[in-house]
């Protein structure tokens, strides 16, 4: 072949550029026919009937792009000149089939070029999103620390008047919820992200629910400065109490939030609250007529780490959990969680559970500690195993006026000891207790002592810790902080008054 020929067929090469396969083929033989006079192609689409020597067929595996028939005419060519000349329209099928296989792999390289640019993207503003989220979580964290520290400083001084040791002790209280509160939503995001959160189902007193928050809420009102909102529950249709079985805690920590949500985004107006019942499921709303949420944030509303505008958590404070982990906790009951706002006008957030009714015929009271007589105990034995000084003082110090005898332990091989000597009505077990930790001692404690009434009360938090415990022996498991209402209720509940 002559190198004029040589650059033509190279040349044919470029045509490969061309998006159609039909274009393609037909500057393809052009561009041969010119080389070799008096020598005919001749090509057939989609056509497989052609048979002969003077056929070549473009089909591949992949791709059906027909036949190409060659008619040599009156021009005398050697059998060799002939075969390249074949051989040269084979090299188009090839060329054709390769070409669709780098377009494939070209466009397979652009989208995954795409997807991983999304995902950078998307990574980038995840951690964002952690750094403000840290930011915020440490900023919600030192100010009540602050509080709490600063006037823990000033009770020491000797010459604070009542008033004023009074109002520091309700300021440093108030600071330690709210501390809680944030570690408590923080460990519920883990408790949920992990799937380690389990629901219990109980029953549910609604329309008490409901006056029981509107009592927590008229106090955060006021204490907001802002008692001039009006406060209203939103009564349902039926005049007796609704008793549904749901998660009574997770219910209203929901409502709660959103509560909470209102009361910090409202300064003038009306928060109502309230639940109707429709067929299979009962829906609660909460209303205000607060700040609102602008149109471009609302896809924002439920998300982890965000609140609608970062902005608001400088100017309103808070961690932006709250939300997310309603939504979370609501699809975990069941049902599902919306809300309707316009900017400047107010929010109206509703979520709906499974309608799960228990029957009831009559509202049992539920007497409060505080009324029953606290010397009734004076007999009773108390075992406290707790390594922290501050937490064993808070206990005994909650606990000393109901008369019952207190005794300690630092470590839990010493508990061991003394539950075998002492032989307490009840124990209170801390799991973090050096020597030997508190599964560890409630195992021992059980071989010889299966019936000794023990309870974990412990900062491990999570559910699993709670399994572990109970799957131990213990009888029962608080987290802490412990109440005082909740400390003198386990004394009600476990020690035997009766033969007192």
């Amino acid at each position: 072949m002559s190198a004029k020929n040589q650059e033509s067929n190279n040349s044919s090469l470029n045509l490969l550029q061309v998006k159609s396969s039909n274009k393609i083929i037909d500057e393809f033989l052009k561009s041969i026919s010119a080389n070799w006079k008096g020598v005919q192609f001749i090509y057939h689409p989609k056509v497989s009937s052609l048979c002969g020597d003077e056929i070549v067929d473009l089909n591949s595996s992949e791709n059906n792009l027909g036949l190409i028939e060659i008619k040599f005419g009156d021009e005398v060519l050697s059998n060799e000149a002939k075969a390249l000349i074949k051989n040269a329209v084979k090299v188009l099928a090839v060329l054709l089939e390769n070409r669709k296989k780098i377009e494939g792999l070209t466009s397979n390289n652009r989208k995954l070029e795409q997807s991983l640019s999304d995902q950078d993207s998307k990574l980038e503003e995840v951690d964002l999103l952690k750094t403000t989220f840290i930011a915020n979580v440490s900023h919600e964290i030192r100010t009540p620390l602050n509080g709490i520290l600063g006037f823990s400083e000033l009770l020491k001084k000797k010459d604070i008047s009542p008033d004023k040791r009074i109002a520091y002790a309700d300021i440093i209280f108030n600071n330690g919820q709210q501390l809680l509160n944030i570690i408590t939503d923080v460990i519920d995001l883990s408790k949920i992200s992990a799937g380690q959160l389990n629901l219990e189902e109980k029953q549910v007193f609604l329309k008490q629910l409901l006056e029981h928050l509107h009592f927590i809420f008229l106090n955060e009102l006021k204490k907001s400065e802002k008692a001039n909102i009006n406060l209203k529950i939103i009564q349902p249709i039926e005049n007796v109490d609704i008793i549904i079985l749901a998660d009574g805690t997770r219910l209203k920590q929901i409502l709660q939030y959103l509560l909470s949500n209102a009361v910090k985004f409202t300064h003038s107006g009306e928060i109502s609250f309230g639940f109707k019942t429709e067929t299979n499921k009962v829906v609660f709303q909460v209303n205000d007529t607060g700040i609102g949420i602008d149109p471009k944030h609302k896809k924002l509303v439920f998300e982890h780490f965000r609140q609608s505008n970062e902005s608001i958590s400088r100017e309103y404070g808070g961690t932006g959990l709250g939300l997310a982990i309603s939504k979370k906790l609501v699809e975990l009951m069941g049902g599902k969680i919306w809300f309707e706002s316009e900017l400047n006008l107010g929010s109206s957030f509703y979520f709906s559970l499974p309608l799960k009714r228990s029957v009831q015929d009559t509202i049992q009271s539920d007497t409060s500690p505080q009324k029953k007589r606290l010397t009734t105990f004076k007999n009773k034995k108390l075992l406290v195993v707790e390594d922290d000084p501050s937490s064993f003082q808070l206990i005994k110090a909650i606990l000393e006026e109901t008369g019952i005898q207190i005794t300690h332990a630092d470590n839990g091989l010493d508990a061991v000891k003394m539950c075998l000597s002492l032989k307490p009505d009840l124990v209170f077990m801390d799991i973090q207790l050096p020597k030997m930790n508190g599964y560890d001692a409630v195992r021992n404690i059980r071989i010889n002592q299966p019936d000794l009434l023990i309870i974990a009360i412990t900062a491990n938090a999570f559910e699993e810790d709670r399994q572990r415990c109970l799957a131990i022996g213990c009888n029962d498991y608080y987290s802490k902080p412990v109440s005082k209402d909740l400390l003198v209720s386990l004394l009600y509940k476990y020690i035997n008054i009766n033969n007192l």
